[in-house]
């Protein structure tokens, strides 16, 4: 018998050793809404525990007993909050709040716009705050700094709370990306133009804005105060209001490779949202992107990481051609031009050519939406890509072909690489530079 009561303990040592199951990563499923629709899913940074996706939901642990339950037995109360928090930064209106169950339900409020969520499935998301928060240490909040990030916690269970000025920058990010995944990014009250992307390789979560007083916000998901306002670039303001009452689509959206993050691009009262935008924002949209990535251009410039590749096709480019030869000819949308052989020539054109050029290309019928070919690194053959209303078109041909589509490209290259070899020949404004050309 005691053999027997041995091999039953070691079984039960051994089935209590064995790893917790994950739960999935946080996504809309089994989640309710009060007027709004469901959140896309989102996946929590470093600060939360990644969570394989095919994993069921979480089960609380109840220890075996020896004795069966009976009715004195006390149930357990998975509606019982186990943490509380809120995080409000007045300068720029933001005020959302947290509630965690011990069931894993969890209810977001959003106070500014009155948008309540409640998402099941999400013990991960209470067990990983119930972790941090005790470690967590809060500033005294700076008297009248409404630029702040103010953040509160209780966790009643515990016996702790806390309230204070947030500087922790991994707690800050990851509160401010599970909040953005629930119900978007925050704009500041009145912004006429906008641009949120989320974290990626290269930079935290950050907000670009233009309001209606005409003042630029800037800041990062990792700044415990928000810097104050500048004046914007009265391009903004145009670039935005020569958009009103037009006619777009609610996303354009192109897979590719490269620690891609989700953006989303505020207009007015319009939300859209942008993924790959090298090669998926449309040419209507170009000039007020363009404008507000090159207001925050110079805050990202200066943070440490990695330094995010260039673009395959830049987001300034119209048109990007690449002969069979190697010959690579970029029509931007300032009516710059780039051609890069076995040196890199900069020229100018008048803008009216250069979309005239372009406009001629999308009528022609022979592009196609799809990107088919704008990864094929088949050599000999021509690849053409041209920007349009409605996002990237391309087309490939077998290099031995005579394209008739490329003909008018084919003249400005010829004309170009000429003046490259003999200045006195005739082109339109050509700069040639004696750098060598990049590796496509």
């Amino acid at each position: 018998m005691s053999r027997f009561y041995i091999i039953l303990l070691l079984l039960l040592l051994t089935a209590c050793g064995q790893p917790t199951a994950a739960t999935p990563t946080l996504g809309s499923s089994g989640e309710t809404a009060v007027n709004v629709s469901p959140a896309s899913p989102i996946t929590l940074p470093a600060t939360f525990t990644p969570i394989p996706a095919d994993t069921p939901p979480p089960t609380p642990y109840i220890p075996p007993s020896t004795t069966a339950p009976t009715a004195t037995t006390t149930p357990i109360a998975f509606d019982q909050t186990v943490v509380e928090l809120r995080l409000t930064i007045p300068a720029i209106g933001l005020d959302r709040r947290l509630e965690g169950k011990l069931g894993g339900t969890v209810i977001v409020a959003d106070e500014a716009t009155g948008v309540i969520l409640q998402r099941s499935s999400e013990g991960h998301v209470v067990a990983d705050l119930r972790q941090v928060l005790p470690t967590l240490e809060l500033a005294a909040l700076p008297e009248g700094c409404g630029a702040c990030v103010a953040f509160s916690y209780s966790l009643p269970e515990d016996g702790l709370s806390g309230s204070g000025w947030l500087q922790s920058t991994q707690l800050l990010a990851s509160v401010e990306r599970y909040f953005s995944g629930v119900f978007g990014p925050h704009f500041p009250p009145g912004t006429v133009a906008g641009l949120h992307r989320a974290p990626s390789p290269y930079a935290p979560g950050h907000t670009v804005a233009v309001d209606e007083n005409g003042r630029l916000w800037i800041y990062l998901a990792t700044d415990d105060q928000i810097p104050s306002p500048s004046s914007a670039n009265p391009a903004v303001l145009a670039a935005a209001e020569a958009l009103r009452g037009a006619e777009l689509a609610p996303a354009y959206e192109v897979t590719c490779a490269g620690g891609v993050a989700t953006e989303t691009l505020w207009l007015y009262d319009r939300s859209i949202q942008l993924l790959c935008p090298e090669f998926a924002l449309p040419n209507i949209l170009q000039p007020l992107y363009l404008a507000l990535d090159s207001a925050i251009a110079p805050q990202l410039a200066v943070l440490d990481g990695p330094e995010r590749p260039p673009a395959r096709l830049p987001l300034a480019a119209l048109l990007d051609y690449r002969r069979a030869d190697g010959v690579w000819l970029t029509l931007l949308a300032d009516g710059g031009a780039v051609v890069a052989a076995d040196s890199v020539i900069t020229a100018t054109l008048p803008l009216s050519q250069t979309m005239g050029l372009v406009n001629s290309l999308l009528a022609s019928g022979e592009l196609q939406p799809g990107l088919t070919s704008f990864g094929d690194a088949t050599p000999g053959h021509h690849h053409l890509l041209v920007r349009g209303p409605n996002g990237v078109v391309d087309g490939s041909w077998p290099g031995e072909t005579a394209v008739s589509l490329l003909a008018d490209l084919d003249d400005l290259l010829q004309q170009w690489l000429t003046v490259a070899v003999t200045p006195t020949a005739a082109a339109p404004t050509p700069e040639v530079t004696t750098t060598p050309t990049p590796a496509p």
